[in-house]
């Protein structure tokens, strides 16, 4: 009955909002409370037929009017957490609404629901965070993972659980629903705008719109000559529109620079550089560099590295790709400035992870550099401790 109560008195809260199945009459006052709602001839989505969304535009349209269903719910501060395609309903005019509100979150009701046991939720579709604690405190991205799986399903017509590749979904999408579904919460879409931006930029790929490569020179040009706040979001958008284009390497190349690479030192940007170091770790190995760009590449790890704001783990994955770049372009000085970064590492967790590169990698460069410049004393320890290691080996004739 609580939750038959929420649904009412949220869908009375959103009667004007037109991606929301409208309430005609509700009666929660009698001995079996009721409210009617309009009767929808043409179902729910799973009622599409499923040739025609095999056709890309169709699934653009689709994948909008259900983005603009949860993102109408959003800017209310309502979390649905029940997202599937059985509660997208078509109305007569043949648009999306969003229906089934009875597990509806409003931030501080005293009336949420509470219960994390899997009888309220649907199995494939709620995110991990929903087995414990989670449910409750449901946020944006609960429901942008929801939405991702129910497009996965929708279009696949299997059980959305676990992600296979499908021939109706464009890699260009799969992206997306991966991001979207991602298992750590941090690692999704923040807000539900920027799903929407990547859907219009991977359907303009697709649908060959536009030039992606013509758009990313135009971003990169803005972004270089303005100093403006408002370039946190334009690089956001930059990075993104990459991961599109056939053209990395002429723009990776462009961004190759100590002056950018200090846009990724702000806190706002570690989602991003997550997918920048992404790109990079596929650029460096599938094309040919000239030989000095394994010092550029260290360089502008450097900056990372050395940044205050920049996360463990994107310092972790800038000191790797620094130190097997310069590995494998046999460059002195790009090994040299890797040597100088290991040197001046204090902080412990980092120190264990350059161990840990050492150890995996017996051969590197880097295992042979001085302990007694190394400021971390994990480090100092680990190089002496291999040193006195290396003497004790026999002597083979």
């Amino acid at each position: 009955m609580r939750r038959f109560k929420r649904e009412v008195r949220l869908l009375e809260k959103l009667d004007t909002t037109p991606t929301v199945v409208p309430i005609l009459y509700s009666n929660l006052d009698c001995n079996q409370p009721y409210f009617i709602m309009p009767f929808y001839k043409q179902g729910d989505l799973t009622r599409i037929p499923f040739e025609w969304l095999h056709n890309y535009e169709n699934q653009e349209n689709i994948i909008y009017q259900m983005i603009d269903c949860i993102y109408n719910l959003h800017s209310l501060n309502i979390f649905h957490r029940d997202i599937k395609p059985q509660n997208f309903l078509i109305n007569d005019n043949g648009y999306l609404i969003i229906s089934d509100l009875g597990l509806g979150l409003e931030p501080d009701s005293s009336t949420r629901c509470t219960d994390t046991s899997q009888y309220w939720m649907t199995e494939g579709y709620y995110p991990p965070e929903f087995t414990s604690s989670g449910f409750k405190y449901a946020d944006t991205t609960s429901d942008i993972f929801m939405l991702g799986k129910t497009i996965y399903a929708l279009f696949t017509r299997t059980n959305p659980t676990y992600f296979i590749d499908n021939q109706y979904i464009h890699n260009h999408v799969s992206y997306i629903l991966s991001k979207a579904c991602s298992q750590n919460k941090q690692d999704r879409y923040q807000n539900i705008l920027d799903m929407k931006q990547d859907v219009t930029t991977s359907y303009d790929v697709i649908l060959q719109r536009k030039s992606i490569s013509t758009k990313l020179d135009k971003q990169l040009e803005a972004i270089l000559q303005s100093n403006s706040p408002n370039n946190i979001e334009d690089i956001k958008q930059f990075i993104r529109n990459l991961h599109y284009t056939n053209d990395k390497e002429s723009f990776l190349y462009q961004i190759s620079t100590t002056n950018f690479f200090l846009y990724f030192t702000n806190l706002q940007l570690q989602e991003t550089l997550q997918l920048l170091l992404s790109l990079y770790s596929t650029f460096l190995y599938d094309s040919h560099h000239p030989f000095s760009f394994a010092e550029t590449v260290a360089n502008i790890m450097a900056v990372l590295v050395d940044a205050k704001d920049v996360t463990t783990p994107h310092k972790i994955k800038a000191l790797e790709l620094s130190i097997h770049f310069a590995q494998y372009m046999h460059r002195y000085a790009a090994m040299n400035t890797c040597n100088q970064l290991i040197y001046n590492i204090t902080d412990e967790i980092l120190a264990q992870q350059i161990i840990n590169i050492m150890r995996d990698n017996p051969d590197c460069f880097i295992n042979n550099i001085s302990a007694t410049h190394c400021k971390s004393s994990l480090i100092r320890d680990y190089l002496e401790t291999i040193n006195v290691s290396q003497h004790n080996q026999p002597i083979s004739f």
